[in-house]
């Protein structure tokens, strides 16, 4: 799981980074990665293109396209030898991004 924060910015360089980072996640079988304030900045349309392309499983219980939809699911549950839990992704409603209703 990644709790979001893991881009750097919003230029092309830190968005390949960030891409290259996802990659890296998906490689090691992230089950969830919180769409946090680093990720919203980064605006709906850029993160439903990378849920497209990369297969990312965002979580998000309160952040929205310009649509109106859910940018992930709200919640994604986990199951490991130990048990079952639930993770859930929530971005402050102080944190306010154009593009990104919640």
């Amino acid at each position: 799981m990644d709790a979001g924060g893991a881009a750097a910015g919003t230029t092309p360089y830190e968005r390949a980074k960030f891409e290259a980072i996802l990659r890296g996640e998906l490689a090691l079988g992230i089950v969830a990665h919180n769409v946090g304030a680093a990720e919203a900045r980064l605006g709906a349309e850029y993160l439903n293109t990378l849920q497209r392309t990369l297969r990312v499983p965002w979580v998000t219980c309160n952040v929205r396209d310009t649509e109106g939809a859910l940018l992930g699911q709200p919640v994604q549950t986990v199951r490991t030898t130990r048990g079952t839990m639930a993770v859930v992704g929530v971005l402050s409603d102080t944190t306010k991004y154009d593009g990104i209703p919640h």
